[in-house]
Formats: C-alpha cells, structure tokens, sequence
C-alpha cells in the first residue's frame, strides 16, 4: 500500500480539469460511504486511498466541520454526515419520497389535527424529508432537511428498531445520549429496553424527551424496500397528545402509512 500512496501523492494528479483537492475528498467521501453502517477510520481511508496519513486527516476535519462526514459521538469511525444526506433530499429517491408523502401528511394532518412528518435515518441520527404543520393556531412541526437525535425521538426510536441486531447494537453503544429533557432517555441499557418495546408494539412514542411539551408517535412506512426504512409520525402538544388521543390517531397513522406505501407502488426498490 505504501508503494500506491507514494505513487497517488507525487504522480496521481487530477484528472484532466480538476481540482486535486476536491477529488481527494471526494474520493475520501466515497470511502466512508462504501462502509455503509460500519463506517470508515482514518486508517481505512488512507489504504483505500493511497493519500497520506497527514492529507487524509486535515481533509477529514475539514468535511467533517462542514457536515460532509460526522463521528458517532466522537470515536475513531466517520460516516457519511448529514449534509450529504440533506442534500440527498433533492435525489430521485428521496425527492420522491418526499413529493409523495406531502400530501399523505397534509391528509394525515387534517385528520389528527397535528404536525406529521416522514424520516429517514442517517447513522444515528434521523432526517425529516417531508413534514406538514398541524392546523389551527398551535402549531408543532419538524422542518424539512433537519435531523433530530435517534433515541430522543418517535421517528429515531422506530428507525432504529428496524436496523439489523449489529448495527443496532453499533448504534446504541456509539450514542452520547445527551439529556434534552428530564424525560430522556440516557442509557444504552433503557435504550434497548424501549427498543424492545417498540418491536413489540409496532410503533414508537417519544414521551416529552425531545421536547418536555411535545409528544409524538410513529411508525414504519409498509412494504418498501429494505435499504429505505421510512418512519412516518405525528406529533403534538403533550396537554392535546393525551393516551385516549394517541390510541385514537395510530389507526389513522397506519392508514396513512399504507396509503403512501400504495401511492408509492413499489417505485422505491433499490
């Protein structure tokens, strides 16, 4: 590998036109992508890369601080972070998803008379791709593009119970828990205890952890494929999210859940 490094730094140029640095970096990028839920080390980039240890580290801090690559709660593993994945809202993919379920949440919305909202999840964090404000004066939304913590969430929570035992478990040990109410939970053993719960129940309740005003509830979008999990929600002031209120709203939840797995019609396969 050593032989590949030297011969990458003194003789591998940009292609014709290019710019060397944003090629290293976005060869960096490819990397930590290809390593899926594992991520990538520095030392992983380097080998896969053939750049210096020195290169790859300045390059790194500087996607890292621009949102390109994020840590999970600062260890030695980068994964792709979540200004590639906002950016990703605009791909055929997520743009779909997102121009589908509009008017699924502004349905889901009218019904409930609260905020509803469609996620992804991107490492241990999740991404609203779409959302709809709740009607009336008091008004509790999600806005597109942001990404909220996984374990201090309905959305996070439900995302996570669907991930594969491994990552799971990567996922759960990795979190830094940080307490956003008195409310949240901040322990991996809790964590997996609600987990647990939530693959019992078949949807996820974020009880004022997130916000000490808000309560939310959620499921996953039916009968897409595999690589896209797609958790769907509602969430509400805690006077109004009463529990005679929720139980009253997760039938209309998983109507509208199916409505948009049909709409979608099996466009989302990859």
């Amino acid at each position: 590998m050593a032989g590949t490094r030297e011969k990458t730094e003194k003789s591998g140029g940009p292609a014709k036109g290019g710019i060397q640095s944003l090629e290293r970096a976005a060869a960096i990028i490819d990397v930590v992508d290809a390593g899926g839920e594992h991520g990538a080390s520095l030392t992983d980039m380097a080998e896969a890369t053939g750049l210096h240890n020195s290169t790859i580290f300045h390059l790194v801090k500087t996607l890292d601080q621009l949102g390109y690559l994020a840590r999970l709660d600062e260890g030695k593993q980068y994964f792709v972070g979540p200004r590639i994945f906002s950016l990703a809202a605009g791909a055929p993919q997520m743009r779909l998803l997102a121009l589908t379920g509009q008017p699924v949440l502004e349905e889901l919305s009218a019904m409930t008379g609260e905020a509803a909202h469609l996620a992804v999840r991107t490492g241990s964090r999740v991404i609203v791709v779409a959302r709809a404000d709740a009607p009336g004066m008091i008004q509790i939304s999600y806005g597109k593009g942001q990404t909220r913590p996984i374990h201090a969430t309905a959305i996070g929570k439900m995302l996570l119970s669907r991930c594969s035992p491994e990552d799971r478990d990567a996922i759960v040990k990795s979190i830094s828990y940080e307490a956003y109410t008195p409310y949240t939970i901040r322990d991996a053993a809790a964590l997996r205890t609600e987990i647990e719960r939530v693959c019992e129940l078949g949807f996820a309740e974020d009880r004022c952890e997130f916000d000490e005003n808000v309560r939310c509830l959620a499921i996953i979008v039916p009968g897409l494929s595999s690589r896209l999990n797609v958790s769907i929600g509602i969430s509400g002031p805690v006077w109004r999210m009463t529990d005679d209120a929720v139980a009253a709203h997760l039938p209309i939840l998983h109507k509208q859940a199916d409505v948009l797995s049909r709409r979608l019609g099996g466009l989302v396969t990859s």
